[in-house]
């Protein structure tokens, strides 16, 4: 929808309205001093007192609004005592897990109230010494798909209040960052069936296989370096809802999860299925495994020449964008009204390039990369983002912070991940859109 006003307005000669959001970066490590005189805005995640009080220093100086995600320090790997192991088949049998979960599980639980307090302490007294910088506070990291409640927000939200008013810190908001549409409940159950699904396919496999001597290889390599998904089925939180108390709610929504991740096979066709959207009409009994098999840059063999790929490219890409961007804020504009508040929104947009490589039809990123054409993947995602927060702009998008400025490793799925700093026209979007 977003593409398509755009695209009315070009041809009636109008000129694009001027981006009214912030725009900046979700750099985890930190602020840059090579974009924070050039963005509005930076979110950072909290690892150490020196880390914060760096980027509190580099954005007071550049004028630049800082928004700190805590949620490396106030939540913990869940207790492996703690986690659901019994799931039910496809044929409605009950079974239990066949491999035990792991410690070094992605599914989180919030500190308990004393503890909680003494962790934040140091940060909000940076804070409090510098009044004005950091305004807003976001707790852990896709909570619902990392199996944090509802209430666990809302009490981790309430301490965070007291704990602001105590220092008299006033004007701080607080956010919630969701993953993809998991606030809605319909949403989080469909794409915990495909984490089931996930882990009856490797009990069912093992069961063939491991009184061979091949066999008990794979089992012990899939012990070792099984996906997240293995562990987190049957452990999320799957109630939906915004919770109490927050002024921003945020969502990630990127290309590469809808494209890579095991759970996202169905999510176009939930998308078909579940709403009135006109681009998510051609998606209807597709799977991403399927989708990415029309995608040009997922294929066996060298790089496939000419435009016309390029081309059916781009269109897919740009229903793909329309149709879980749009379907994803409609279902959040219901969250919202349903919870008698009216926080915020905010968008954390891909500029990485980390589902824009050139990859085999397995998904492994081909050795030898197309710099250029793989930049240009990216920066038509970032316009998309801005695109859409041009044609959305009164639903209450305030925000775009992408992902990533420089280059990251995401330790939970050992993948590197290319940010926008190498990529010069990207930089040039973001930064021109910034100015506007």
């Amino acid at each position: 929808m977003a593409r398509i006003v755009l695209a009315l307005m070009a041809f009636l000669g109008c000129a694009a309205p001027a981006l009214s959001q912030e725009i900046g970066f979700f750099s985890p490590r930190g602020t840059d001093a090579r974009f924070v005189d050039k963005v509005d805005v930076a979110m950072v995640n909290v690892n150490t007192v020196e880390q914060i009080a760096a980027s509190i220093a580099e954005a007071k100086g550049a004028g630049l609004n800082l928004t700190l995600d805590f949620g490396p320090i106030i939540s913990l790997p869940r207790d492996v005592s703690r986690m659901n192991t019994a799931y039910t088949r496809a044929d409605g049998t009950e079974a239990e897990k066949t491999f035990a979960p792991r410690a070094d599980n992605k599914l989180r639980d919030i500190l308990p109230d004393e503890q909680l307090r003494q962790v934040i302490a140091p940060f909000l007294d940076m804070m409090a010494a510098n009044p004005g910088v950091v305004d807003t506070l976001f707790m852990v990291d896709e909570p619902y798909l990392n199996g944090v409640s509802k209430a666990e927000l809302e009490r981790a939200g309430r301490l965070f209040r007291a704990e602001l008013a105590a220092r008299q810190i006033e004007g701080v908001k607080l956010g919630v960052l969701f993953a993809a549409a998991m606030f809605h409940a319909p949403f989080a159950e469909g794409l915990d069936r495909e984490s089931v699904r996930y882990v009856e396919t490797a009990d069912t496999y093992r069961a063939t296989v491991e009184e061979t001597e091949e066999g008990q290889q794979w089992v012990e390599t899939f012990d070792a370096f099984r996906l997240t998904t293995y562990d987190a089925a049957g452990n999320r939180y799957l109630g939906g809802g915004i919770p109490q108390g927050y002024d921003v709610v945020a969502f990630d929504y990127y290309l590469s999860t809808l494209l890579m991740d095991t759970v996202a096979e169905q999510a176009l066709n939930w998308f078909a299925m579940n709403t009135d959207l006109r681009s998510c009409d051609r998606f209807f009994g597709e799977t991403a495994s399927g989708l990415r098999a029309k995608l040009s840059f997922y294929q066996d063999g060298p790089v496939v020449p000419g435009d016309d790929a390029r081309n059916k490219d781009r269109v897919i890409l740009d229903d793909l964008f329309d149709c879980r961007m749009n379907g994803t804020l409609d279902l959040l504009e219901q969250e919202i009204a349903a919870s008698g508040q009216s926080p915020e929104i905010m968008l954390i947009g891909e500029s990485s390039n980390n589902g824009m490589l050139e990859f085999t039809a397995a998904g492994t990123p081909e050795t030898e990369q197309p710099t250029l054409l793989v930049e240009s993947r990216v920066q038509d995602e970032v316009n998309r983002y801005l695109d859409i927060a041009r044609a959305r702009k009164d639903d209450g998008i305030t925000r775009i912070a992408f992902f990533t400025f420089d280059d990251e490793f995401d330790d939970t799925i050992r993948l590197a991940i290319g940010g926008a700093s190498s990529m010069p026209g990207v930089l040039d979007s973001i930064f021109a859109a910034a100015a506007e």
